[in-house]
């Protein structure tokens, strides 16, 4: 080919490479949302907060980034130690009291995500990323969500619900004897009643939990 003709070729070619490498994918995150970078290679560094974040176009061969959301905050999980009635499985998850009595419990958690503000929580909050599943959004397959709900049972359902059974181990149901001086938990065997506490996980920084209803 003559070089007149191939050089405006060219130049059209490394314009359109040149486009290409310009082209930008922005994608929002909610209010309620914080998300990270997902590349080929692993996690970037930044915790994206509310608002637009270019994550780049994908190649050829469909590679590109994924932006992976959570919710911050607002997540209500309810956990039950129900009898036999009450499972699907048929065993009896009731909790025991200090006196051995079965205790049926209705328990509440609001989740909260680590402070991302300290050190300590954007390393906690990345973990948590890092060890979740996500799934795409519907609709678009670039971003993918991480539900709170699945972290929880994932990485702490086991100890919150260990540690609700030791708090139903540390109560009676029925009153103490008359020469035992050290102050219990006592509570009838039909009576509702509130209890809060904070049970600490490496991932899921704080639960908030109430026991909303006892029954034995």
């Amino acid at each position: 080919m003559p070089l007149h003709l191939l050089r405006p070729a060219l130049l059209v070619a490394l314009g359109g490479v040149m486009l290409i490498g310009c082209e930008q994918s922005y994608q929002n995150i909610s209010p309620n949302y914080i998300g990270m970078k997902l590349t080929p290679t692993g996690y970037e560094d930044t915790i994206y907060t509310p608002g637009q974040v270019d994550i780049g176009t994908t190649s050829q061969s469909g590679q590109g980034n994924q932006l992976v959301l959570i919710q911050r905050s607002g997540v209500e999980i309810k956990e039950q130690f129900l009898g036999k009635e009450g499972n699907k499985d048929g065993a009896d998850h009731r909790c025991l009291t200090q006196d051995q009595n079965p205790m049926t419990l209705d328990v509440r958690l609001v989740l909260a995500l680590p402070d991302y503000s300290t050190p300590q929580g954007k390393k906690d909050l990345k973990t948590l990323f890092m060890l979740g599943n996500p799934t795409p959004m519907q609709g678009n397959s670039r971003i993918l969500v991480l539900s709170a709900e699945s972290v929880y049972g994932q990485q702490a359902q086991l100890q919150v619900r260990s540690y609700i059974r030791k708090f139903a181990r540390n109560t009676r149901t029925s009153p103490p004897p008359l020469n035992h001086s050290a102050p219990k938990r006592t509570i009838s065997p039909t009576v509702s009643a509130r209890a809060s506490a904070k049970c600490s996980s490496s991932r899921v920084s704080r639960c908030d939990w109430s026991v909303s209803r006892f029954r034995t």
